[in-house]
């Protein structure tokens, strides 16, 4: 399986869709870093990569939900934060994503992980009113 930096060449056909790099950094700037990189560890478990997409998923999940419980904490390059993780992943993704596509994969759809961040979203702000 091919790491970073590896072309792409020898990679097989996922068979399950994958979020486009689009999708990845979208979600990444609308729901924070942690959302874009649980997208993007759910693509390397469904190119094959299953322990580096599990690493991934799970660290980013215990980092959403702390990042859900400490709402009053604020980091002020957050922003930053995510425009960076954004274009990375949005980098990281583009090949493998055309090379699947080319080769008779599909896109994922955008609309479940939007429903989600919008329902984490809501939970965050009630988190928020119930201890502020």
């Amino acid at each position: 399986m091919p790491s970073f930096g590896d072309t792409v060449e020898t990679e097989p056909t996922p068979r399950a869709p994958l979020y486009s790099p689009l999708t990845l950094a979208l979600h990444t700037l609308a729901f924070g870093p942690f959302f874009g990189l649980v997208l993007y560890g759910l693509n390397l478990i469904r190119r094959g990569e299953g322990q580096k997409g599990n690493i991934f998923v799970v660290a980013s999940l215990v980092l959403l939900v702390l990042s859900l419980v400490l709402v009053w904490v604020r980091f002020p390059a957050l922003v930053i934060l995510n425009g960076l993780v954004a274009v990375t992943l949005y980098q990281l993704e583009t090949p493998h994503f055309d090379y699947a596509l080319d080769h008779g994969g599909r896109a994922a759809r955008w609309w479940w992980p939007t429903l989600i961040g919008l329902a984490l979203l809501l939970l965050q702000g009630l988190i928020a009113l119930s201890w502020g």
